[in-house]
């Protein structure tokens, strides 16, 4: 299980500086890569996409790589002319009253030595691929960390969800004892057979078996998902959103302040997972 939120950065030194590349995601329905490169590695992008995509299904994710010069190389740099008067040429017909001098503070103007360029590739290369590694390093720690809370708050959903079961026959007898101490109050004669029929009814409106049984069956599934490999955050997800519609029908339900609690406790405990499982690829 890995987390959608992550943060990875790598650096790796060259000739004329170093190589940076930060890899950062949060939460996303899908994957949705941003890459944002140096000049010196844009061709790299087709390349790194696909490697992100086989260790990625989810989140958004931002690649940021820059090539950082050292003071000596940056001065090293020569002015592409023909570059320049293209820009400047643009610059003029589109805004007359532009200062051309402004161009020079453009990258796109300034190139440095060729030969110097043939390192920056597998820098950029290596530089990526370290932070890549850390990057999902850092997503399967924190899911572990995730997988962790999620199966001790699955545990308290069990405790109550069993301590409902144990309290069956005890609610059922209370509300019985219940409706007849009310019709004794009310010192109303009626037919015997028609009171214990108006009891049944009451008693199976009350019934919270199938919302027990259901609730059952959701946490085997959660913990089934918890224990696969791969992208479960959907499927959680989905589950979390039954284990809600359980939890409200179990509190309209609910016969006494005790079941009410429980219900309650419930339904704080699977949004308090919803929103740990909102992080999960």
């Amino acid at each position: 299980m890995r987390s959608m939120t992550a943060f990875a950065r790598a650096e790796t030194k060259v000739g004329r500086g170093q190589m940076v590349v930060e890899i950062r995601s949060v939460n996303h329905r899908y994957l949705q890569p941003g890459f944002h490169l140096a000049r010196e590695c844009a061709k790299l992008e087709p390349l790194w996409r696909e490697q992100l995509r086989e260790v990625c299904s989810r989140g958004k994710v931002d690649v940021t790589a820059s090539f950082q010069r050292t003071a000596d190389e940056a001065k090293g740099e020569r002015l592409d002319q023909a570059q320049l008067r293209q820009l400047v040429s643009t610059c003029r017909r589109l805004f007359p009253h532009s200062d051309p001098a402004q161009m020079l503070g453009l990258p796109a103007v300034w190139s440095a030595a060729p030969a110097a360029d043939t390192a920056l590739a597998p820098a950029a290369q290596q530089a990526y691929e370290e932070a890549l590694g850390a990057f999902v390093q850092q997503r399967e720690s924190e899911g572990e960390r995730l997988e962790r809370i999620l199966r001790e708050q699955l545990q308290e959903v069990g405790q109550h969800v069993t301590t409902l079961k144990s309290r069956r026959p005890t609610v059922q007898q209370a509300l019985r004892e219940r409706w007849q101490a009310r019709l004794k109050e009310l010192q109303a004669t009626v037919d015997a057979q028609r009171v214990e029929e108006e009891i049944a009814v009451q008693v199976m409106r009350a019934d919270v078996d199938e919302e027990l049984a259901r609730l059952d069956s959701h946490l085997e599934e959660t913990l089934a998902a918890l224990d696969k490999d791969g992208a479960q955050g959907r499927k959680l997800d989905f589950l979390m959103q039954e284990f809600t519609r359980e939890a409200n029908t179990l509190a309209s339900k609910a016969p006494d302040i005790e079941t009410t609690n429980a219900a309650l406790a419930v339904k704080v405990l699977v949004e308090q997972m919803r929103e740990q499982i909102q992080n999960i690829e």
